[in-house]
């Protein structure tokens, strides 16, 4: 179950990015540089593992610290590949995040143009809207848990 406590904000940065892109830099790392590659996805799905025993243990600090490392290791992956899945917009968002006590990273396959924080502060979360309108981002309306689009065979 999600800590009742823990608040995810969804932001736009206004700027589209091609996940094909992203994804075709990396497979170029995996190629030419495995080890590389390698060290870059352990770091990830070491993130991962920790968050999914944050959230089982619903400890909100430590899912915010997960949040931000594998926001930094998505990073770094970007560095080897010589893309910015994490770009400057993006660090933007990112360093609001922490200065308000929370943590944020890119969302999906894609790099920058859409992010999520997360806070355990409800008064963090508020301000982190506040500052991300100032700076000229879209904040995103988020719901969990709620039945969203889906393919049904026909009977």
């Amino acid at each position: 179950s999600w800590p009742a406590t823990l608040e995810l904000v969804g932001v736009w940065s206004g700027q589209a990015v091609r996940t094909s892109d992203m994804i075709a830099r990396v497979r170029a790392l995996e190629a030419e540089h495995p080890a590389t590659y390698r060290q870059r996805m352990r770091a990830l799905a070491e993130q991962s593992e920790q968050l999914i025993s944050a959230l089982l243990a619903a400890e909100s600090r430590a899912i915010l610290d997960c949040f931000h490392g594998y926001g930094t290791a998505m990073g770094e992956l970007g560095e080897a590949a010589g893309i910015a899945i994490v770009d400057e917009t993006c660090k933007q968002i990112r360093v609001l995040a922490l200065a308000l006590g929370g943590a944020a990273k890119p969302s999906g396959a894609g790099g920058g143009d859409v992010a999520i924080a997360a806070f355990d502060d409800p008064a963090g979360a508020d301000a982190f809207r506040v500052g991300c309108a100032d700076a000229g981002f879209e904040v995103l309306s988020l719901d969990l848990g709620v039945a969203g689009e889906r393919h049904e065979e026909p009977k």
